[in-house]
Protein backbone atom coordinates (compact mmCIF):
# COMPACT_ATOMS: atom_id res chain seq x y z
CA UNK A 1 0.00 0.00 0.00
CA UNK A 2 1.80 3.58 -0.91
CA UNK A 3 2.17 5.89 2.00
CA UNK A 4 -0.39 8.37 2.88
CA UNK A 5 0.32 12.14 2.37
CA UNK A 6 1.97 12.90 5.54
CA UNK A 7 3.40 16.46 5.89
CA UNK A 8 5.45 18.18 8.66
CA UNK A 9 2.46 19.74 10.07
CA UNK A 10 1.07 15.72 10.33
CA UNK A 11 4.46 14.88 12.37
CA UNK A 12 4.68 18.23 14.25
CA UNK A 13 1.03 18.13 15.81
CA UNK A 14 -1.23 20.46 16.30
CA UNK A 15 0.45 23.94 17.18
CA UNK A 16 2.46 23.82 14.40
CA UNK A 17 -0.49 23.32 12.15
CA UNK A 18 -2.40 25.96 13.29
CA UNK A 19 -0.03 28.36 12.31
CA UNK A 20 -0.47 30.18 9.05
CA UNK A 21 3.13 30.23 7.17
CA UNK A 22 1.90 29.90 3.63
CA UNK A 23 3.46 33.19 3.13
CA UNK A 24 6.26 32.61 4.53
CA UNK A 25 6.92 28.73 2.71
CA UNK A 26 5.89 30.70 -0.56
CA UNK A 27 8.81 33.33 0.00
CA UNK A 28 11.18 30.73 0.90
CA UNK A 29 10.32 28.92 -2.13
CA UNK A 30 11.66 31.75 -4.61
CA UNK A 31 15.02 30.73 -3.39
CA UNK A 32 16.78 27.46 -5.84
CA UNK A 33 15.76 24.51 -4.69
CA UNK A 34 19.21 22.39 -3.03
CA UNK A 35 19.78 18.48 -2.80
CA UNK A 36 20.51 16.57 0.25
CA UNK A 37 21.75 12.95 0.12
CA UNK A 38 20.91 10.24 2.46
CA UNK A 39 23.12 10.82 5.38
CA UNK A 40 24.51 14.25 4.73
CA UNK A 41 24.71 16.86 7.28
CA UNK A 42 23.22 20.42 7.67
CA UNK A 43 24.91 22.41 10.25
CA UNK A 44 25.53 26.26 10.97
CA UNK A 45 28.42 27.42 12.99
CA UNK A 46 27.67 31.18 12.54
CA UNK A 47 24.63 33.12 11.43
CA UNK A 48 21.05 31.63 11.10
CA UNK A 49 18.48 30.01 8.35
CA UNK A 50 15.36 28.60 7.67
CA UNK A 51 15.17 25.50 5.93
CA UNK A 52 11.92 24.13 4.54
CA UNK A 53 11.80 20.34 3.49
CA UNK A 54 9.87 20.27 -0.31
CA UNK A 55 10.76 16.37 -0.26
CA UNK A 56 11.92 13.60 1.54
CA UNK A 57 12.66 13.75 5.47
CA UNK A 58 15.57 14.85 8.00
CA UNK A 59 16.62 13.99 11.69
CA UNK A 60 16.49 17.20 13.62
CA UNK A 61 19.25 16.27 16.04
CA UNK A 62 20.70 18.32 19.26
CA UNK A 63 24.11 17.81 20.31
CA UNK A 64 26.15 15.05 19.27
CA UNK A 65 23.27 12.57 17.77
CA UNK A 66 19.98 13.20 20.61
CA UNK A 67 17.28 13.02 17.49
CA UNK A 68 14.68 15.88 18.72
CA UNK A 69 12.39 15.64 15.93
CA UNK A 70 11.56 14.50 12.05
CA UNK A 71 11.20 16.79 9.45
CA UNK A 72 8.99 15.37 6.56
CA UNK A 73 7.55 17.43 3.36
CA UNK A 74 6.71 21.16 4.30
CA UNK A 75 8.14 20.90 7.59
CA UNK A 76 10.26 23.66 8.61
CA UNK A 77 13.12 24.40 11.25
CA UNK A 78 15.36 27.69 12.11
CA UNK A 79 19.18 26.66 12.82
CA UNK A 80 21.13 29.06 14.62
CA UNK A 81 24.48 29.19 15.27
CA UNK A 82 24.37 30.95 18.20
CA UNK A 83 22.40 28.70 19.87
CA UNK A 84 25.46 25.90 20.77
CA UNK A 85 27.23 29.05 22.31
CA UNK A 86 24.59 30.01 24.51
CA UNK A 87 23.26 26.78 25.75
CA UNK A 88 26.31 24.30 25.15
CA UNK A 89 23.95 22.18 21.99
CA UNK A 90 24.20 22.36 18.65
CA UNK A 91 20.92 21.79 16.87
CA UNK A 92 21.85 20.15 13.36
CA UNK A 93 20.24 18.07 10.38
CA UNK A 94 20.93 14.76 8.98
CA UNK A 95 19.05 13.46 5.85
CA UNK A 96 17.08 10.12 6.05
CA UNK A 97 16.22 10.29 2.52
CA UNK A 98 17.54 11.90 -0.58
CA UNK A 99 15.50 14.87 -0.01
CA UNK A 100 15.24 18.76 -1.61
CA UNK A 101 14.73 21.66 0.49
CA UNK A 102 15.30 25.30 0.51
CA UNK A 103 16.92 27.52 2.66
CA UNK A 104 16.22 31.24 3.62
CA UNK A 105 18.89 32.51 5.56
CA UNK A 106 18.56 35.10 8.62
CA UNK A 107 20.69 37.87 6.45
CA UNK A 108 17.83 37.84 3.74
CA UNK A 109 15.51 37.74 6.24
CA UNK A 110 17.03 41.27 7.59
CA UNK A 111 17.22 42.68 3.95
CA UNK A 112 13.32 42.44 3.78
CA UNK A 113 13.07 43.91 7.41
CA UNK A 114 10.13 46.12 5.52
CA UNK A 115 8.02 43.04 4.97
CA UNK A 116 5.78 42.88 7.62
CA UNK A 117 3.69 39.45 6.88
CA UNK A 118 7.63 37.66 6.37
CA UNK A 119 8.69 38.97 9.71
CA UNK A 120 5.43 38.31 11.45
CA UNK A 121 5.73 34.69 10.05
CA UNK A 122 9.42 34.37 10.88
CA UNK A 123 8.83 35.28 14.22
CA UNK A 124 5.88 32.92 14.78
CA UNK A 125 8.32 30.05 13.53
CA UNK A 126 10.90 30.69 15.64
CA UNK A 127 8.52 30.70 18.39
CA UNK A 128 7.29 27.81 18.07
CA UNK A 129 10.61 26.27 17.32
CA UNK A 130 11.97 26.84 19.98
CA UNK A 131 9.25 25.62 22.27
CA UNK A 132 8.67 22.51 20.23
CA UNK A 133 12.66 21.59 20.85
CA UNK A 134 12.43 22.72 24.85
CA UNK A 135 9.43 20.78 25.38
CA UNK A 136 11.12 17.24 23.14
CA UNK A 137 13.85 17.98 24.80
CA UNK A 138 12.36 18.12 28.75
CA UNK A 139 9.81 15.22 27.48
CA UNK A 140 13.34 13.07 27.15
CA UNK A 141 15.09 13.83 30.05
CA UNK A 142 12.17 13.36 33.05
CA UNK A 143 9.74 10.46 31.53
CA UNK A 144 10.13 7.17 32.41
CA UNK A 145 11.30 4.45 30.85
CA UNK A 146 8.18 3.37 29.42
CA UNK A 147 6.98 6.56 28.50
CA UNK A 148 9.94 7.28 26.54
CA UNK A 149 9.31 4.10 24.43
CA UNK A 150 5.84 4.71 24.00
CA UNK A 151 5.83 7.96 23.14
CA UNK A 152 8.97 6.88 20.20
CA UNK A 153 6.27 4.47 19.09
CA UNK A 154 3.70 6.99 18.64
CA UNK A 155 5.79 9.42 17.17
CA UNK A 156 7.44 6.94 14.70
CA UNK A 157 4.03 5.94 13.77
CA UNK A 158 3.07 8.93 12.58
CA UNK A 159 5.84 9.05 10.20
CA UNK A 160 5.25 7.60 6.70
CA UNK A 161 6.43 4.03 5.80
CA UNK A 162 9.22 4.88 3.65
CA UNK A 163 10.87 6.56 6.82
CA UNK A 164 9.93 3.46 9.28
CA UNK A 165 11.31 1.06 6.45
CA UNK A 166 14.30 3.17 7.06
CA UNK A 167 15.04 2.86 10.16
CA UNK A 168 15.06 0.32 13.00
CA UNK A 169 12.50 0.49 16.15
CA UNK A 170 15.16 -0.30 18.59
CA UNK A 171 17.74 2.33 16.81
CA UNK A 172 14.66 4.86 16.58
CA UNK A 173 14.38 4.93 19.68
CA UNK A 174 17.75 4.60 20.90
CA UNK A 175 17.89 7.77 19.35
CA UNK A 176 15.13 9.62 20.57
CA UNK A 177 15.38 8.26 24.01
CA UNK A 178 18.10 7.55 26.95
CA UNK A 179 16.44 4.08 27.38
CA UNK A 180 18.84 1.24 27.24
CA UNK A 181 18.64 -1.05 24.25
CA UNK A 182 17.79 -4.18 26.40
CA UNK A 183 15.03 -2.33 28.11
CA UNK A 184 14.04 -1.05 24.86
CA UNK A 185 13.96 -4.73 23.41
CA UNK A 186 12.10 -5.83 26.51
CA UNK A 187 9.37 -3.03 26.45
CA UNK A 188 9.02 -3.45 22.34
CA UNK A 189 8.84 -7.45 22.86
CA UNK A 190 6.06 -7.31 25.16
CA UNK A 191 4.12 -4.62 23.05
CA UNK A 192 4.17 -6.82 20.16
CA UNK A 193 3.19 -10.32 22.20
CA UNK A 194 0.84 -8.02 23.66
CA UNK A 195 -1.03 -7.45 19.93
CA UNK A 196 -0.39 -3.78 20.60
CA UNK A 197 2.08 -3.27 17.84
CA UNK A 198 2.54 -5.12 14.28
CA UNK A 199 6.45 -5.31 13.33
CA UNK A 200 7.99 -6.88 10.38
CA UNK A 201 12.08 -7.63 10.17
CA UNK A 202 12.73 -4.77 12.85
CA UNK A 203 10.73 -2.40 11.68
CA UNK A 204 7.28 -0.85 12.67
CA UNK A 205 4.52 -1.61 10.63
CA UNK A 206 1.89 -0.28 12.70
CA UNK A 207 0.02 0.47 16.15
CA UNK A 208 -2.21 -2.08 15.82
CA UNK A 209 -4.19 -0.57 19.23
CA UNK A 210 -3.83 2.12 21.65
CA UNK A 211 -0.57 2.01 23.57
CA UNK A 212 -1.45 0.99 27.34
CA UNK A 213 -0.26 4.25 29.95
CA UNK A 214 1.30 2.12 32.29
CA UNK A 215 4.14 -1.12 31.58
Amino acid sequence: MPDAQVTGADVFGAEFNSLDLDYLREWIRRKPARLLRPKQTLMINDGASIFLIDTGAWKVLIGDNKVINILCEGGMVWIDGMFRRDCGHRVWCEAISYSTYYELSLDEIYQNVFDRKLQHDVLELLAWNSYDISSRWLDQCVSDSYGSVKHALEWMNKLPMSVRSSVSVISFVNETTGVSRSHALSIIKSLKQGGYIEMNEGHLVRIIQKLPSRY
